[in-house]
């Protein structure tokens, strides 16, 4: 499932100008920079810009996630959380931490769909920063987070959760 799920946003921001800095695993799994094309007229180069935003990746099976027509109910750990918690906050960090819960079937046959004419990666994926005024869990185990239907992760993705912390 996680391989599934960093692929697919490793594709989502290669398609639209970003790509995945291999970095270690310090509560985050994929490092996405945003790089720009500069045509200096005999050819063109990839320049990076310097602008990061880090993603921590929870895949799931949609047994464990609770849906409502407003919302989904995920029960995230509380070591995960307060990570969002702090780097919302910048403490020791300038680069944002983004939260993506990708939901897959609980049927593992129904992950992956291949034919002549398609790949389907099945089921859908989210994101989710805390609110301004989230502070640290009182839990020791896990906090329910309730991401917003609206955080649907599409195709410009990655250009709106840029420009958001522009």
């Amino acid at each position: 499932m996680e391989c599934l799920s960093r692929n697919y946003l490793e594709t989502i921001a290669n398609r639209t100008g970003y790509f995945n800095l291999q970095g270690k695993d310090f509560g985050t799994d994929l490092h996405i920079c945003k790089a720009n094309i500069i045509d200096r007229g005999r050819y063109e180069r990839h320049l990076m810009t310097g602008r990061q935003v880090h993603i921590q990746l929870k895949s799931v099976h949609e047994h464990l996630v609770r849906i409502t027509p407003k919302h989904i109910s995920y029960d995230l750990e509380a070591k995960n959380y307060d990570d969002l918690i702090d780097r919302r906050n910048e403490l020791g960090s300038v680069i944002p931490l983004v939260l993506v819960v990708f939901i897959f079937p609980t049927d593992q046959d129904q992950w992956l769909t291949l034919s002549t004419e398609e790949l389907i990666i099945r089921k859908r994926a989210y994101w989710y920063l805390p609110d301004d005024n989230a502070r640290y869990t009182p839990n020791s185990t896990s906090q329910v987070i309730n991401i917003p239907n609206s955080n649907l992760i599409d195709m410009d993705f990655f250009s709106m959760i840029f420009n958001y912390f522009n």
